[in-house]
Formats: structure tokens, C-alpha cells, sequence
């Protein structure tokens, strides 16, 4: 996986911002021999200046260290220090192990995972699992600590059951069996699979009645709530986590309470409160820094991130979206890295870095199919039966050893109705989702007819307007030729200026009416799809002096003056007949618009790269120039056929672009040259 080369913090030293730095999102804690009890540390620190056997010393130190490990951890791993010197001296296999295993958690808790792990395994090679069942079993849950850290869920959850089962077999283990089934219901909830992180932290708040541990019942009751949050019941997670952070306070577990905040952030967050969230986010990163703890320094400043991006903070977003990142680049904490991406990938994107955001996404979807992939689930959910399935037999040996043929068979049959029963629940479940799938499309298609048809009644409404306006508009003109027939027919002897003048307006009317039918047969073909555009080169000022001389012929000369500007070389690709029905309509909207008078119309055309732009505006001072059709000066009576809407979807449909003038009053027509491009 290659590393984002753009994930530098300015002025901050690398190696001094990675130092003591990590949360999932629910708190992965080192495993614990024995329950926290702020009298027994009372008790041992009395011990340590009394004893002075060196092996009785070193014990002392190491369980010293384990009740500080919550609370005070930097003086414990000084202990932890002091103990294992002893036991190397002293040559002590156990003790040794035990001093091993809590460097493994000080590298854990500084993000060094791997070195972690070699602590651990060294821990684990200087024992016995059939002497030492419950120190193995401890090293086999801080090691699956490691594993669901790494995002390897499938490993890590092997050595979480071979903990637990490991301290059945103590009286003493009921402590650990706890904290690593907590453990292991944060790897559940991270491959979404809330109902089973929900039953083994249930089961663990029946087994902790009889005994009194803080920091699991902390950790169980965190846990909770964020499965309740994920899950869509914020107030029973808010209820669970301040039942957690009262387990934690009042025995300065500062290791828990770092992570609690950290999802009491998160929980704000996810319900659009950032205000709320910021003061438990600050102290959650405030908390860890001061312990080293790398997990909670990652997940708080994710969430600070976050905060910030909503609060439109964008340079403090940035700040802790980087900080958060370098820690899982360089920690290799790839459980927490496709968050920790997707955070940056939104600052970019509000930085408007958009193909940098766009790498991050990417990286972080593939982190998470690789993490949280479909197989990964399947095997723990295997596993998970299977555990089932061990603890029911080992139960059942317990309390019926003198039947235990007759529980073998029971199991059998369990087993086959157990698997029955899963194959139909597969297939109603296949069922169920060929169904949801079928519903969706059909939902989808009958969306796509229903938005169609309000496409084509909106059309035809368009067209009929059109239609019925110039069917409107044709009785004119022939009504007119019609009189006009009459009067020739009746005054057939009448002078010869009075027939010229009966000629002009019979053009007139026969012009008008031509160009309705024009109209009227343009927009039907279009209309019916059967219009092909003839595209062909032509000088635009020729079509444009083509339009004006129609315009004029239509409003007997009485148009208001057109001045135009463009030049004799200007030639265009593109369909004249098309083009001469847009120009026209657009100076009769332009003329025919509330107030207009006598302010010309100003027509004037450039090129602009591949395109052609034509401004067509009224303007209060014009340089006027001399007129060729001397005419009266008042609005034209012809009114035009096509409104805006209309026009704007041809143009638009023959790739050009029609826009509001910025300058004076009226519209550019933005063309695309074809033969140009």
C-alpha cells in the first residue's frame, strides 16, 4: 500500500509527534491478571520497603505494576523495570514472562505494535501452557489485542477463545476470562456484527456480580454504548458510557477515561452536536498524551478533525486529520486507518484539493475491503458458534458427567437442527433479498415512466401554447388577404397608386403568413423528431440581413431600428434555418418587451475561440447610424411565437448556450462553431 506522500505536519518533528501516541472505536486494553483495588496497592507499596528477598522483591514489583497499569502506567513500567532486571538475574522463567509481557504492553501502548508482539511471544516461549494456564492465557489475550489492532480479526479472535478457554481451568481466571471477552466484543463491533459483541458483554455483566473489577466493568459498560450508539439508540449509549466513566473516575483509571471521552466525542458527533463533543474529544487527547497512549491520541484527534470541519475550522481540521493519518501510516494501525483517511479525504475536499481527496478515499476503501471483507466476517462468525458450542459441551460435561453418551447424541442432533436451521434461514434470507432486490428495481423503473411523463405532458403543454398561438395569429394575415382580394376585385378601375398600396400590404400579408407556416412546420418537425439539421458554412451577417428584411416585411416597416455590427468575414458552421428562427423570435421578445419604444436594437456578433458569440441588446446611447429603411420609429406590432423556454431548448439542444446580457438589456447567444472545433 503506498503511503500519501502528502501527509506531512508542518513545523512538528515526525518521530516527537508519533512518540506515546493510538482507540478503535471502542478501547482495546491490555489484559489483567487480577482485578484493580486501590487498598492492595496500599498494601504493596508497605511490602516493597519491608521485603528483601529478591524474588519476593520482583514479585512484588510486578503486581505493583499491575495495579498501577490503569492509573499510573509510567511509574508502573518503572516497576516493571526494576522486576525484570530481578528475574533476569535470578534466572526465573515466570517472573521473567511476566516482565516480558508488560513490555509488550508498553510497546502497545506506544503504538509499536511489532515490538509488541515479540514481547509477547518471548513471554509466551518461557512458559508452559499446562503449568502456567492463566499467565499463558494472559500473554494469548494481549496478543489478540495485537492482531485486531493490525485489522488481522480472524488471528486475533484464534487467541481470544484460546484465553478464555485457558482460565476455565483456574478459579483465578475469572477476572481475565472478562476483560478478554470485553476485548473481543470490540472486534465483533467492528465487523458490524453488534448482536454478538452485545452477548458476550451481557454474559460478562452476569459473571462480574461476583467479583468486584473496575476496569472491566468500565471497559464492558464502554463497549455497550458504543454498540448502542452504532446501533441508533443514542440514549442508551450515553446512559452506558457515563456509567463507564463513573466506574473509571473515581479510581483515576485516566487509561479508560481517555477512551470513554474519546467516544463520548464520537456520540456527539454522530448526532450533528459538535459543541457538545469538543470539551470530551480535548480532554480524551489531553488524557492520552499524558499517559502515551497511542490508540485514544488517534481516535481523539480524528474526532477533533471532525469537530473542526463542522465548526468550518478548516486549518485546525487539517492539522488534526494529518496528525491522526501519520499515526496509523506509521504505527501500522490499519483497523483505524480507512476512518482516519475518510476524515482527511472530507478536509481536502473542503480545501477544494479534490484529486488529492479522491486518493485518500480510494486507499481508504481499499484498506477496509481487505479488513472488513465479507470472508473476514464469516470466520468469526464461525468462530463465534464454535466457542458456543465448547462452552455449552464443557458446561454439560460439568454438570452431567454420568451422561455424557446420552449428551453427545444430544449435541449431535442439536448440531444437524442448528445447521438445518441456518441453511433455511440462509434461504429465506436469500429469498428475502431476490425480493428486496426485484421491489427495488421495479420502484426504480416506475420512477424513471412517472418522470418521463411529466416530461412529455410538460412538452406537449409547450407545444399546444405554440400550436394554438399560431393558429391564432394565421387568421390575421388571411382575413387581411382576403379584404384585400375583395377591394382589388371590386375596385378594379381604381387608380394605379391605390392598387400599388393594395400590392405592398397583399406582400405583406403573404410574407407574414409564409412565416407563420414556417414556424408552425419547424416546431411540429422538431417536435416529431423528424427534423434533420443541415449543417453548412455561412456568412452570418448575410442570415442576419436576411432576418431584418423578414422582420420588416412582417411589422410594415414599423420595427424599431436594428444596429448591427458584424463582421463581413464572419462565417459560421451550423444550421442557417435553425439559427434564422432563433435570431427572429429573439428581436421580436427583445422589441416586444414592457417599455420598449424607440431605443434601437443593437446586434452585434464576434468569435471567441471555437464558438461564436451573438449579443442581441437595447441600450440607452448608441453611436445611431444612418438608417437604409427610413421608418417611422415605434414598436412592431408582430408579436413573437416561441417563448424563452423554448428557445433556450433548442439552442441547448444543438450544443450552444443561451445567458442573460451583461451588459445593457437582452441576451448572448453562444454558438459552437462546428467546423471551427
Amino acid at each position: 500500500m503506498k503511503i500519501l506522500s502528502y501527509l506531512s505536519l508542518p513545523g512538528i518533528y515526525l518521530p516527537a509527534l508519533l512518540c506515546g501516541l493510538i482507540v478503535l472505536c471502542t478501547r482495546a486494553g491490555y489484559a489483567q491478571l487480577t482485578p484493580f483495588d486501590p487498598q492492595k496497592r496500599a498494601e504493596l507499596e508497605q511490602q516493597l520497603s519491608q521485603v528483601e528477598i529478591k524474588q519476593q522483591r520482583a514479585t512484588v514489583l510486578l503486581d505493583l505494576h499491575d495495579q498501577l497499569m490503569y492509573s499510573e502506567p509510567v511509574q508502573g513500567y518503572t516497576y516493571n523495570d526494576e522486576a525484570f532486571s530481578l528475574a533476569k538475574a535470578l534466572h526465573n522463567d515466570v517472573l521473567l514472562s511476566r516482565a516480558y509481557g508488560n513490555k509488550g504492553n508498553q510497546s502497545f501502548d506506544a503504538g509499536n505494535l511489532n515490538q509488541a508482539l515479540k514481547n509477547y511471544l518471548k513471554a509466551c516461549a518461557l512458559i508452559s501452557i499446562e503449568k502456567q494456564p492463566i499467565l499463558t492465557a494472559l500473554h494469548y489475550s494481549n496478543i489478540a489485542n495485537v492482531f485486531a489492532l493490525k485489522g488481522d480479526y480472524a488471528t486475533s479472535m484464534e487467541y481470544a477463545y484460546k484465553a478464555i478457554d485457558l482460565c476455565k481451568k483456574s478459579p483465578d481466571g475469572l477476572n481475565l476470562r472478562c476483560h478478554t471477552r470485553a476485548n473481543l466484543a470490540e472486534s465483533y463491533t467492528n465487523l458490524q456484527q453488534f448482536e454478538k459483541a452485545e452477548f458476550l458483554l451481557k454474559l460478562n455483566l452476569q459473571e462480574l456480580h461476583s467479583i468486584t473489577s473496575p476496569t472491566v466493568e468500565a471497559m464492558t459498560l464502554n463497549n455497550l454504548g458504543i454498540i448502542y450508539r452504532k446501533k441508533a439508540q443514542p440514549i442508551l449509549a450515553i446512559d452506558y458510557l457515563q456509567q463507564a466513566i463513573q466506574e473509571s473516575d473515581p479510581f483515576g483509571l485516566n487509561y479508560f477515561t481517555s477512551s470513554i471521552c474519546a467516544n463520548l466525542s464520537e456520540l456527539y458527533l454522530s448526532e450533528q452536536e459538535p459543541k457538545k463533543a469538543l470539551p470530551f474529544a480535548r480532554r480524551a487527547r489531553q488524557l492520552s498524551i499524558e499517559h502515551g497512549d497511542a490508540q485514544v491520541q488517534c481516535i481523539s484527534s480524528r474526532n477533533l478533525a471532525q469537530i473542526f470541519l463542522s465548526l468550518n475550522q478548516l486549518d485546525s481540521a487539517d492539522y488534526y486529520a494529518k496528525y491522526a493519518l501519520n499515526i496509523t501510516i506509521y504505527k501500522g494501525i490499519q483497523s483505524l486507518r480507512p476512518s482516519a483517511l475518510r476524515t482527511y479525504a472530507k478536509v481536502l475536499k473542503r480545501l477544494k484539493q479534490y484529486d488529492a481527496s479522491l486518493q485518500a478515499l480510494q486507499q481508504a476503501r481499499l484498506i477496509s475491503d481487505s479488513i472488513f471483507s465479507e470472508d473476514i466476517k464469516i470466520q468469526s462468525t464461525k468462530r463465534l458458534e464454535a466457542f458456543s458450542i465448547l462452552e455449552t459441551q464443557q458446561s454439560m460435561d460439568s454438570f452431567y458427567a454420568d451422561r455424557i453418551s446420552q449428551a453427545k447424541s444430544i449435541r449431535w442432533v442439536t448440531g444437524i437442527a442448528i445447521g438445518l436451521a441456518f441453511l433455511i434461514g440462509v434461504g429465506i434470507y436469500s429469498l428475502y433479498q431476490q425480493r428486496q432486490g426485484a421491489n427495488k428495481i421495479l420502484t426504480d423503473k416506475g420512477s424513471a415512466i412517472e418522470a418521463q411523463r411529466k416530461e412529455l405532458y410538460s412538452l406537449n403543454q409547450v407545444k399546444d401554447q405554440l400550436f394554438s398561438a399560431l393558429a391564432t395569429e394565421l387568421r390575421a394575415p388571411l382575413a387581411a388577404i382576403q379584404g384585400l382580394l375583395a377591394n382589388l376585385d371590386q375596385g378594379a378601375n381604381a387608380q394605379e397608386q391605390y392598387q400599388e398600396h393594395f400590392l405592398s400590404q397583399l406582400q405583406q400579408q403573404t410574407v407574414r403568413t409564409i412565416t407563420l407556416l414556417e414556424d408552425l412546420l419547424f416546431t411540429a418537425r422538431v417536435q416529431m423528431q423528424q427534423y434533420q439539421p443541415l449543417r453548412q458554412e455561412f456568412q452570418l451577417k448575410s442570415l442576419i440581413e436576411e432576418v431584418h428584411k423578414n422582420i420588416r416585411l412582417l411589422s410594415s416597416g414599423s420595427f424599431v431600428p436594428i444596429l448591427y455590427h458584424v463582421p463581413s468575414n464572419l462565417d459560421l458552421y451550423s444550421d442557417p434555418t435553425m439559427l434564422k428562427m432563433i435570431l427572429r423570435n429573439l428581436l421580436l421578445i427583445v422589441a416586444q418587451r414592457p417599455g420598449k419604444k424607440e431605443v434601437p436594437v443593437t446586434l452585434s456578433a464576434w468569435r471567441e475561440g471555437d464558438s461564436v458569440n451573438i449579443r442581441i441588446a437595447d441600450v440607452e446611447e448608441v453611436d445611431r447610424q444612418p438608417d437604409p429603411y427610413p421608418h417611422p420609429v415605434n414598436a412592431s406590432s408582430h408579436k413573437p411565437y416561441w417563448d424563452m423556454q423554448l428557445i433556450r431548448t433548442f439552442v441547448e439542444g444543438y450544443g450552444g448556450e443561451l445567458r442573460e446580457c451583461p451588459e445593457g438589456k437582452g441576451y448572448d447567444l453562444v454558438l459552437l462553431d462546428a467546423q471551427g472545433a
